[in-house]
Parts: C-alpha cells; structure tokens; sequence
C-alpha cells in the first residue's frame, strides 16, 4: 500500500504580532496526527506559528494583540504581502515535505494567515486536497 503523506499546519497568528510561541503544536494537531499515523499515514506538521518561522518585528515595530488603527493597518499590509519571504519560507517547506493532502487548523485569529497559505499553495499545486478544521470553520461555517 502507498501511505500517503499528510501535512498540517498550524497558520500563525501570534509570530506576526510580535509574540514568540511554543515550538509545540496544538494538542488538537497533536491527537489528529497520532490518529493518522495509527491508520498508517505518513504525517508532517508545520507550526507556523513558532520562533523557527518567525517573522517577529522588533517589538516596538509589532501591531499588538489589542490593536489601534496604526497597528491594525499594519497586520493587515503583512497579510495581504504574500510574496513576503515568511510567507514563501513556508511554502518552500510544503514543497520539500510534498504531501498528498494538506490540513489547516485554526482559530479566528489564525484564519487569514491560513487563507494566505492556502492561497500560495493552490499556486504550487491545483489540485492538492486542502482540508480546513478547528475553531473557526466549526463555528463560523459560512467564512469558510
């Protein structure tokens, strides 16, 4: 049987705002990767959201986790640079690990980073599965 490889990626929420994240990923990411793997998958994670993929602006230089106006804009001009090299250092990552089928797991918070990534990665390749779960696409269906 050809085990299939299956990535997940935990998009960053946090790294962007300035604060430094645990080198773990979430224990929801953790327990779907045991269960893959028990049914034979060959399983990556990506915690995008980690000081290995830190994009970490200067404190002083960071939109903070209660945003003003300023800081706000700022998030926001990030996240709609995809050609950032944050964005492409994890895009080249996926690309090295080549999985079959791809898997997100967020919270609000993380949403729009994960569409951003999504997005780069459908310019990688079309037709890889990219399957969306946690917190925001369980309550918040209809955005996803």
């Amino acid at each position: 049987m050809n085990m299939k490889k299956v990535l997940l990626i935990v998009p960053p929420f946090f790294n962007l705002i300035g604060y430094k994240s645990f080198d773990m990923p979430m224990s929801s990411v953790a327990y779907i990767a045991g269960a893959l793997k028990k049914e034979g998958f060959e399983v990556y994670i990506i915690n995008a959201d980690n000081e290995k993929h830190s994009y970490c602006p200067e404190k002083e230089d960071a939109p903070h986790l209660l945003f003003n106006n300023n800081e706000k804009q700022k998030f926001i001009e990030f996240i709609n640079n995809d050609n950032h090299p944050f964005w492409n250092n994890i895009i080249k990552e996926v690309e090295n690990i080549s999985p079959d089928i791809i898997g997100f797991s967020c919270c609000t918070p993380g949403y729009p980073s994960a569409l951003v990534l999504a997005k780069k990665i459908r310019e990688w390749k079309k037709e890889i599965p990219i399957v969306v779960g946690g917190v925001h696409p369980t309550v918040l269906t209809e955005d996803v």
